[in-house]
């Protein structure tokens, strides 16, 4: 009797870590089709309703879908989940698109980013339960965010209404507190010319206003940011406290701080440790 009590108990504590798991994975996928697909299209208070009927089919479709292969059990839901805390906490791998880091990256070729290293990213919402603020959580024994350095190529999140993208891979050319100006086709950092580019304008095209409404997200940002977010960097001036110059290589097809203005430590994702 003890022994069937006890496999009841297993049996039900394994249900409760399936359902656990299950849940976990349906509000990453709710999130990310949220962030990368829906939030430009609707205004912010109709998020959380949507989100609600997203997540019921993506509990319904991918039930069925699993339930299909014959593949909802324990063992496949804790792989997905054991794949996204990789893919999302740790390392990822993704595919360049465009021709802004030309010619050190190409259109379509692959790089290995590294994240453990740069904090864990507190999604932007957390739908359907409502928002949270933006949170990166950077464990100091492990954290490189203060290590990185010029030359370096990272991957951020910056949320472009006007295109529809929000993942940019760029180089880091500026550090906080550094003296930089655009001048004579070329970038000064503390008034010494940075030999990386042969040539480089300031894009002032794009800033006689701002090119888009400031996104929800970044209004948590002090006001100084949030003007720069929305009129880029200037033609010259000092990089802020925390954060970054990042620009392309290819600085001819690059939107980049020029546009966007500095971008906070905290909204870097991770470094590109690898190109294949």
């Amino acid at each position: 009797m003890d022994s069937l009590n006890n496999s009841v108990k297993s049996f039900k504590t394994l249900r409760v870590v399936k359902s656990f798991f299950y849940l976990i994975i349906i509000l990453f996928l709710t999130n990310y089709i949220i962030n990368h697909y829906i939030i430009w299209y609707v205004s912010y208070q109709w998020l959380s309703a949507i989100s609600i009927v997203l997540f019921l089919v993506i509990y319904a479709l991918l039930k069925k879908i699993l339930q299909f292969g014959k593949i909802y059990h324990i063992s496949f839901i804790s792989l997905m989940l054991f794949i996204l805390i990789i893919k999302t906490f740790i390392f990822d791998i993704k595919k360049i698109s465009g021709i802004s880091m030309k010619p050190s990256l190409k259109d379509g070729q692959w790089v290995l980013i590294d994240k453990l290293h740069y904090g864990i990213n507190i999604p932007y919402f957390l739908f359907p339960f409502g928002t949270i603020g933006y949170k990166k959580i950077c464990l100091k024994e492990i954290c490189y965010l203060q290590k990185l350095k010029r030359f370096d190529i990272v991957i951020f999140d910056f949320p472009d209404p006007v295109i529809k993208e929000r993942i940019w891979i760029k180089r880091i050319i500026g550090l906080e507190n550094e003296e930089y100006e655009f001048k004579d086709n070329a970038l000064y950092i503390n008034r010494k010319k940075l030999d990386f580019y042969s040539h480089i304008d300031f894009l002032t095209e794009y800033h006689s206003t701002p090119i888009f409404i400031l996104p929800e997200e970044l209004k948590i940002y002090p006001s100084i940011y949030q003007f720069f977010f929305l009129n880029g960097t200037g033609e010259k001036g000092i990089i802020p406290d925390g954060s970054y110059l990042l620009i392309g290589d290819n600085t001819k097809f690059s939107r980049d701080s020029r546009i966007y203005g500095f971008i906070p430590k905290d909204r870097i994702i991770g470094k590109v440790i690898y190109a294949f």
